[in-house]
């Protein structure tokens, strides 16, 4: 299901959307901020946003495959021994390890 979401583009549009891109490139704030209002409603009115519901999400992971083997034993002992919470994937690349042996 699509459904249009105008007080979505008009969000975004006021910055509220705008801080990640703010954040990473300042340049593009003060950008921002110089255009008049005029200017910034007339862009608020040519774009519309819109919602999607999302019934199914497919993907895949790949973790070192292409790399030697010494090499991917060498990440998963060194994601295995971090207290990072992300070492758990340490852990698939043991048993993918020990499944290919």
């Amino acid at each position: 299901m699509v459904r249009l979401n105008k007080n979505l583009c008009k969000a975004v549009l006021q910055g509220r959307g705008f801080r990640p891109i703010f954040s990473d490139e300042a340049s593009y704030k003060s950008h921002w901020d110089s255009l008049s209002n005029r200017f910034r409603e007339a862009l608020m009115n040519g774009i519309v946003g819109f919602e999607r519901t999302i019934a199914r999400l497919e993907g895949n992971y790949k973790l070192n495959q292409n790399r030697s083997l010494v090499d991917r034993q060498n990440v998963s002992n060194a994601l295995l021994e971090s207290l990072d919470p992300a070492a758990v994937v340490g852990v698939k690349m043991q048993d993918s390890l020990e499944a290919n042996e």
